[in-house]
C-alpha cells in the first residue's frame, strides 16, 4: 500500500503538465485577453473613422474568413452581395 501511495505522489505532477505538442496546422486560438486588446485598438480607430467603424481580419482560410468588427456609433449598413 505504501508503494502505491508513493507511486501516486510521483505520478500526479506528470498528469498536470501541459502538452508541448505544436498547434495543428490550420488551427487558430484567440484568448480573451488578445481579443480584448484588439478591441481596444479597434475602438480607438473607430472613434477617428468618419463612419465610426473599424475592422481587423483575424485569419483567412480557404472557405472562411474571421473578422473582428467594432462600431462606435450608428453607421452606414453593410451590403454583402455574395
Amino acid at each position: 500500500m505504501k508503494r502505491l501511495w508513493l507511486l501516486s505522489l510521483i505520478a500526479i505532477p506528470f498528469l498536470v503538465v501541459r502538452s508541448e505538442e505544436p498547434v495543428p496546422q490550420g488551427f487558430e486560438h484567440w484568448t480573451t485577453a488578445s481579443l480584448s486588446h484588439l478591441n481596444e485598438t479597434l475602438n480607438a480607430e473607430a472613434k477617428t473613422d468618419p463612419h465610426h467603424f473599424a475592422v481587423k481580419q483575424l485569419s483567412e482560410f480557404p472557405n472562411e474568413n474571421f473578422l473582428l468588427v467594432h462600431r462606435e456609433a450608428d453607421g452606414q449598413p453593410e451590403l454583402h452581395e455574395t
